[in-house]
């Protein structure tokens, strides 16, 4: 072999692994920034998740107080909360809707329904049917722990 044929075979390798590793960066810059999106995507997903968790458990809260006057036979207090409980409801249903990619169809239908429900729980105590009210709490408390898995750090309890 002559020293020109050992350039030129050593050249051909060097532009081969060249264009082999300009081509590598290219697909690692790709895949970096496809990570990126996906990571700033979770990011917002976890955001929606935890503030929809959070109206719910607001919403919850003041239709239990709502229940909790009812019973008591204090009326205004009653009708306050309740006032209160549906404003809370639309802006649960508002939020839940603004961020229905976000949540992701599943998650989304059961705040839905778990929402749907507290109304219906509002609707059953009016009607003084404990029966309803208590089939209701245990659907709640159902959705509830279906909805708690998709909060980050969430585990399942054993």
């Amino acid at each position: 072999m002559t020293i020109s044929e050992i350039f030129l075979e050593k050249g051909l390798l060097a532009v081969i692994l060249s264009v082999f590793t300009f081509v590598l960066a290219r697909v690692l810059e790709r895949y970096k920034r496809d990570q990126a999106v996906f990571t700033e995507l979770a990011k917002l997903r976890s955001k929606s998740l935890v503030e929809a968790f959070n109206l719910l458990s607001e919403y919850e809260s003041k239709v239990h107080g709502t229940l909790v006057h009812v019973v008591k036979k204090e009326t205004e207090l009653a009708k306050e909360m309740n006032g209160v409980a549906q404003e809370l409801h639309a802006q649960l249903i508002h939020m839940v809707d603004a961020n229905r990619f976000l949540l992701g169809e599943e998650l989304y239908k059961l705040c839905i329904e778990f929402s749907n429900l507290q109304t219906s729980k509002l609707k059953a105590v009016d009607i003084s049917n404990l029966d309803k009210l208590k089939s209701i709490d245990l659907e709640i408390s159902r959705i509830r722990v279906q909805v708690q898995r998709y909060l980050p750090g969430f585990k399942v309890p054993e």
